[in-house]
């Protein structure tokens, strides 16, 4: 599998891969691979979508944050933050 696991994968959180181009000002190209080497985007149906919040993570060099996302934190501060940023809901957590 490539790209974000399927656990923790939220469709509201997904831009396309053009999308997220235009946002952080680089090629539909990087952001490709950006998905496949850091995780950030999942493959549905041929397509890239891309998780706005992990983009977010990845664009600010926040490490700290994007590694505590893709383990399934989804409650610490830190991580709580962009969702706020993007006025998304947070999950609900089990």
């Amino acid at each position: 599998m490539t790209g974000l696991p399927a656990a923790l994968y939220d469709p509201r959180e997904s831009i396309a891969v053009g999308e997220a181009a235009r946002r952080v000002g680089r090629s539909v190209r990087t952001i490709r691979d950006w998905c496949m080497f850091h995780k950030i985007g999942r493959r549905i149906a041929g397509r890239w979508l891309v998780n706005q919040i992990a983009l977010d993570m990845l664009v600010e060099n926040d490490s700290e944050a994007l590694t505590a996302f893709l383990a399934g934190d989804r409650s610490s501060p830190n991580v709580l933050a962009y969702y706020q940023r993007r006025n998304l809901p947070a999950p609900s957590v089990p």
